[in-house]
């Protein structure tokens, strides 16, 4: 195409005709393509690199997943608007990423998830004076290993943060006046130009504060459509321009988020919600826990019961009865694993970024012996 036709399409755009397709990760469905406009893909990143993560004239910023996945392609756009430097790589390994890390100087990490950040961590060349650098990192995880990371690296602010493909990255925030705990424990505020609702899951009322529902999210940033799903869109975008996430979350007095699963990670064992996020941040409190993912049983007196699948840190030993035992009495019986599997680094179904938890329901379905516990 010649470039003074580009040119002419360019200057054609609206900012909110279509920019990309980006598909989700399709680890609970089929993946869908998000169609999101060039003002949701720029507006937040953009502003948000400028005000709320900038802490140099010239920021350099890390991201650990791939650029189609939407946790890096959105920083990846703010450090190009405030001209910035965006380091990735080909591929993703853990003593690699740190040399790239050291030898730029970031500033700014967004590891996104346990599954980049922990191999980093527990990495033998890894240490914090490595990464002096650093200032700012955005990480959704359980309170321990967030907790670690503020005590490893106490010059850097820590957000957690809530997002999806379907909002094109980043819906809310930590707030830079948040406590070390808030940080550890909740996932921040709506961002400017963005509202939030947390709904009952049975009667699709506002929720009260502090009871779990489902989020619902409204603003610039939300995707128009979902590409050639009609039927998709309408089950997804209300009438009122709501996107119902299918994300679980608690919402305390002031407006702070607290992530609490997948609606689709909602166990309910014996008529009782449990949330499998809450199981899995226990069994993290766990000094030889690395990774904890939990998912349902089918159980015919209580309908489900949840399982835990588990990866250790290296050189620690564990057993079902000890991990079991570790929740006995600390957490309501019926959120107990009744089992549990242990896997290795690399037995992990993973999508992009995320453990892929279909996958583990699957393997449980089809041989529960294939993977024997200690």
């Amino acid at each position: 195409m010649p470039v003074d036709e580009i040119e002419r399409r360019r200057e054609r755009t609206r900012v909110r005709d279509t920019a990309v397709i980006i598909y989700t990760s399709g680890t609970t469905a089929m993946p869908k393509g998000c169609e999101l406009s060039h003002e949701a893909m720029t507006r937040g990143p953009v502003e948000r690199a400028a005000r709320r993560f900038r802490t140099a004239d010239h920021d350099v910023t890390w991201g650990g997943g791939p650029l189609f996945h939407i946790g890096s392609l959105a920083p990846f756009i703010g450090s190009v608007g405030t001209s910035g430097t965006y380091l990735t790589d080909v591929v993703f390994e853990p003593g690699r990423a740190l040399d790239l890390m050291e030898r730029e100087g970031v500033i700014a990490a967004w590891p996104w998830f346990p599954a980049i950040l922990q191999p980093m961590l527990d990495h033998p060349d890894f240490s914090p004076d490595r990464l002096s650098s650093l200032r700012k990192m955005l990480l959704i995880g359980p309170p321990a290993l967030v907790e670690r990371v503020q005590t490893l690296f106490p010059q850097v602010e820590v957000m957690q943060a809530c997002g999806m493909t379907e909002t094109a990255g980043i819906f809310a925030l930590c707030g830079p006046d948040e406590t070390p705990e808030q940080r550890a424990t909740s996932n921040g505020k709506a961002v400017p130009g963005v509202e939030t609702r947390i709904v009952d899951l049975e009667t699709g009322k506002d929720a009260t504060h502090g009871k779990v529902g489902e989020i619902l999210v409204r603003g610039y940033c939300v995707m128009d459509r979902y590409y050639r799903a009609p039927e998709k869109t309408a089950e997804t975008l209300d009438a009122d321009g709501w996107l119902h996430t299918g994300d679980l979350y608690a919402m305390t007095p002031d407006r702070r988020l607290t992530f609490k699963g997948r609606a689709k990670d909602m166990l309910k064992v014996g008529g009782e919600n449990v949330a499998a996020i809450e199981v899995e941040s226990y069994l993290c409190n766990h000094p030889s826990v690395r990774i904890a993912e939990v998912v349902g049983r089918p159980d015919e007196r209580l309908d489900e019961v949840p399982v835990a699948f588990v990866e250790l840190v290296e050189g620690t030993a564990l057993s079902e009865a000890e991990l079991i035992d570790f929740c006995t009495g600390k957490i309501a019986s019926y959120k107990v694993p009744r089992a549990i599997y242990f896997l290795a680094a690399n037995e992990w179904p993973m999508s992009a970024t995320k453990v892929d938890k279909r996958a583990l329901r699957q393997r449980l379905e089809s041989d529960q012996t294939a993977m024997p516990s200690k």
